[in-house]
């Protein structure tokens, strides 16, 4: 029965190689024959070498100068030579052998094929072999045997080589029948190969010099002496392949990771050819490999994507990047890859700053923010420019993967404050805590307060012309600053018994200027007083300095409320006056002290 490497192995994914491998101890291993029907007299297989092993093997016409496919006309019915093998899998062959007589008969042949791919009887640096198919040509004691071989001295169970057997006779490794023309039997060898497009098998042939030994079939022959064998090795012409290992490796995918299936093809440009394979990940799986076999010395290789598995859900793919085979297929394993990258599709959030409580800006100013969100779990960052003269801006989109979940907004270092002014506690709208979609849009909101530095204003409070208070009096007042334009209320209180006082300080903004003082509603005047009309000492026109001291004055005169006195004049003692007549006179007076004048006239002919 012939099988075939390909039906042996199918593909050549991760599972097949351990396949390969099983099989390969299982072949290879030292034990009872494999199971095929076969004469054991004519085939032993699983032969350990060591009849060969340490032999000199110096003779150099061993009757069997080498060996070759079995030609058509010897393979079972249906069966043709297998056209490809890879490297370090096995491969069944059928094989005949070209024997030639030499100057003297050979006695006993027997030769050994090594199936392990290493050397029956090893040279410096080469690996002994441990498995060997042992071939002899048998019969009944005496002959026939297959030809064409003969019986030349005692006879026995194994075939002589008479010095007679011209070149190129073919020994048909086949069945014990007696004639050339029995079925090759099938022979399993680990494809190995010295040169690229040869299949290289290894063998020994040997014989004895002496015709009366006694030999019962392939189980016995070997070497009459150490130097009675030939090393023989030999090529068969057929495709053998290398093992090219693909990787696959996704970059960038989410901790889901990027299940599914990726194809990719090898060219080669000498032999022409293209070699498909797939790669399938799993589960959460970001890396993963095959291998295609390639035919060792092919030159121009190439490797590309042919698939890719679908993107995961809110990702795209980038363009692959290739690690390329080498530039000619070895003898042996050789490696390519793939690596595919994963992008997030983006959506987008953008941020309004709005600043309160302050003046508008007098030059542009630039918030600094971070969005921090899950699904997956990063940080993003952006800034808003508020414009001179403004008091808000918004944000240039800031990307964020689709499908990202809670972004929260966090303010960054703030710029300096306007003059005089001070930042407060922000406050902020954050983004709807949903799924982004991709191409869809989050917005949030941070609100600025500023507050001005405060400075301070004094009122003193002067009252004159008039008496000292006999009760405490408090005199409301207002101030009305520019840079910012505001109003503050302030009271001055006079004590009892005294005309002058002084405000507690008003706190005004920093950089307040022309600040103006206006009197409030007047309290009651002392009895029998009146205010006059007050006069201002106003505040410094200029800025208020953070911390600075304004001051102002406001003076209330009192004028006192008049009665009055008339003094009558009565003439005695002499006539009526002819002509009218006036008298002047003065009044002094207590509490105040003072004096004041007045006339009285008496008119002609008037007493």
């Amino acid at each position: 029965m012939a099988i075939s490497t390909r039906n042996i192995f199918g593909s050549v994914g991760v599972a097949g190689r351990t396949a390969a491998a099983s099989l390969l101890t299982l072949l290879f291993a030292t034990g009872p024959a494999w199971a095929f029907t076969g004469p054991t007299n004519d085939l032993v297989l699983n032969d350990t070498c060591s009849r060969v092993a340490t032999a000199g093997c110096v003779a150099n016409d061993g009757a069997i100068t080498g060996v070759e496919l079995a030609d058509a006309a010897h393979l079972p019915a249906g069966v043709t030579q297998p056209t490809s093998c890879t490297l370090g899998d096995p491969v069944t062959i059928y094989l005949q052998a070209t024997v030639q007589g030499g100057n003297t008969n050979r006695y006993d042949v027997g030769l050994f094929v090594a199936t392990d791919g290493n050397y029956p009887n090893p040279n410096a640096g080469q690996t002994q072999s441990t498995n060997c198919a042992v071939f002899a040509p048998t019969g009944v004691s005496g002959g026939p045997y297959p030809s064409p071989f003969t019986n030349q001295g005692t006879a026995n169970a194994c075939g002589d080589a008479a010095k007679t057997i011209p070149a190129g006779s073919i020994w048909n490794l086949a069945t014990t029948d007696g004639t050339p023309t029995g079925t090759a039997l099938p022979l399993t060898v680990k494809c190995t190969s010295t040169t690229p497009g040869n299949l290289t098998v290894n063998a020994v042939s040997v014989y004895t010099q002496s015709s009366s030994n006694t030999c019962t079939g392939a189980n016995s022959v070997a070497p009459g002496t150490s130097s009675k064998c030939n090393q023989l090795t030999f090529t068969v012409p057929m495709i053998v392949e290398s093992p090219v290992t693909v990787t696959k490796t996704v970059t960038g995918a989410p901790a889901s990771g990027a299940p599914g299936n990726y194809g990719y093809s090898i060219a080669c440009g000498n032999p022409t050819g293209t070699y498909t394979g797939t790669v399938t990940l799993s589960g959460t799986a970001t890396t993963g490999t095959s291998t295609v076999n390639i035919p060792a010395g092919s030159t121009g290789c190439t490797i590309s994507e042919t698939s890719v598995a679908t993107a995961p859900a809110n990702y795209s793919w980038s363009s692959p990047t290739y690690t390329q085979p080498p530039a000619t297929i070895p003898n042996g394993a050789a490696s390519a890859g793939i690596t595919n990258p994963l992008t997030p599709l983006a959506g987008s959030l953008t941020v309004t700053k709005n600043v309160t409580g302050g003046p508008a800006t007098t030059s542009a100013m630039t918030f600094p923010f971070t969005v921090s969100c899950s699904t997956p779990t990063a940080t993003y960052s952006g800034t808003v420019t508020v414009a001179a003269n403004q008091i808000t801006g918004t944000s240039s989109a800031v990307s964020i993967p689709a499908g990202s979940t809670n972004c929260t907004i966090t303010e960054g270092a703030l710029p300096t404050a306007p003059t005089n002014y001070s930042w407060g506690t922000p406050t902020y709208t954050q983004p709807a805590p949903g799924a982004l979609a991709a191409d869809g849009t989050l917005t949030g909101t941070i609100t600025n307060p500023l507050s001005a530095n405060a400075g301070s204003l004094t009122v003193t409070k002067n009252v004159t012309g008039g008496p000292a208070t006999t009760s405490a009096m408090t005199f409301p007042f207002t101030v009305g600053c520019s840079t910012p334009t505001a109003t503050y209320g302030g009271t001055v209180n006079v004590a009892a018994n005294a005309t002058t006082g002084t405000s507690a300080p008003v706190s005004v903004p920093a950089g307040s200027t022309n600040c103006t003082i206006t009197e409030g509603t007047l309290p009651t005047a002392p009895a029998n007083y009146t205010w006059g009309t007050p006069t201002y000492t106003q505040p410094a026109a200029g800025a208020l300095a953070a911390g600075g001291t304004l001051t102002g004055a406001i003076n209330n005169p009192l004028s006192a409320n008049a009665g009055s006195l008339t003094v009558t004049k009565n003439v005695t003692g002499g006539p009526a006056t002819t002509s009218a007549m006036t008298f002047p006179f003065t009044v002094g007076c207590s509490t105040p002290t003072a004096t004041y004048s007045g006339s009285v006239n008496v008119a002609a002919n008037a007493t």
